[in-house]
C-alpha cells in the first residue's frame, strides 16, 4: 500500500507542481491518474517513485516513510517518459544491465534475454541500437526489461503519446502483473477496470473507483 499524506512539491516561490495531495493506493488494485499535460500526472508518479523529491509531506509504502527506505529494496518497477535506455548500446547490452547489477550470472542472464527476446520473436534485434529503434519497439522493449525482475508495484509515467489505441493495449497486454500494485499516468483511461484519479494542476480533482459495492 502506498499513502500519500499532503504531498506538495515547489519548484519556484508560490508555484506548485503538487500541491497538498493525499491519496492512498490500495494493494491488489490498479490505479489510472487521467490529466493532460498540465495536470502533473507524471510528475506524481516520479515523486512516488522517488525520482522527484517534495517540498512537503509524506509518502509512505507499507507504512513506512518512502524515504527510509532503500530504493533497491522498494520492488518498484518504473517507467520513465525518456525509458531511461543506453541509447547508444545494444538491445542486448540493454537488458543484460538489468541483470548484471543484480549479480546474476552470465550464463543465465544470457538465457534469460534469450527466451524473453525468442518469446516476441525479436532474437533478431537483438544486436540493433536502441535509438535505431521504433518509439513503439523501445515502449515494447522497456516493458521487457521490466518484466526480467519480479516486481511488487509497478509505476508507469505517461509513455503513450503517439500511439494508437490498440498500440497501447498491446503494449500493456505484455506487462507482467505486479505483486501489488500497477499506477499509471495517463492522457485518457486506457484500462477497463481501473481505479481512475482525475487529476488536474497538481491536484487530485474525482476519484473513481472500479469496484462495486
Amino acid at each position: 500500500m502506498i499513502v500519500l499524506e499532503n504531498v506538495s512539491l515547489q519548484y519556484v516561490k508560490d508555484q506548485y507542481v503538487l500541491h497538498d495531495v493525499n491519496l492512498q493506493f490500495l494493494d491488489g488494485h490498479v490505479y489510472e491518474i487521467v490529466g493532460d499535460d498540465l495536470s502533473s500526472s507524471s510528475m506524481l508518479i516520479r515523486v512516488i517513485g522517488g525520482l522527484e523529491k517534495i517540498t512537503n509531506g509524506h509518502i509512505f509504502l507499507d507504512q513506512k516513510n518512502i524515504d527510509e527506505i532503500p530504493i533497491k529494496d522498494r520492488g518498484i518497477g518504473y517507467l520513465s517518459k525518456d525509458l531511461n535506455f543506453l541509447r547508444h548500446s545494444s538491445v542486448f547490452r540493454n537488458l543484460y544491465y538489468v541483470l548484471k547489477i543484480r549479480n546474476i550470472s552470465k550464463t543465465m542472464a544470457m538465457e534469460q534475454i534469450n527466451r524473453s527476446l525468442q518469446s516476441m520473436n525479436w532474437l533478431e534485434l537483438k544486436d540493433k541500437k536502441i535509438k535505431d529503434l521504433s518509439r513503439l519497439q523501445q515502449i515494447k522493449l522497456a516493458i521487457l526489461r521490466m518484466n526480467l525482475v519480479e516486481r511488487n508495484i509497478i509505476l508507469i509515467e505517461d509513455i503513450w503519446e503517439g500511439l494508437t489505441n490498440n498500440e497501447i493495449q498491446e503494449c500493456l497486454s505484455m506487462i507482467k502483473p505486479p505483486k501489488h500494485l500497477l499506477i499509471m499516468a495517463t492522457h485518457q483511461k486506457v484500462l477497463p477496470n481501473s481505479n481512475v484519479i482525475d487529476f488536474k494542476w497538481g491536484c487530485v480533482n474525482e476519484c473513481r473507483s472500479s469496484r462495486k459495492n
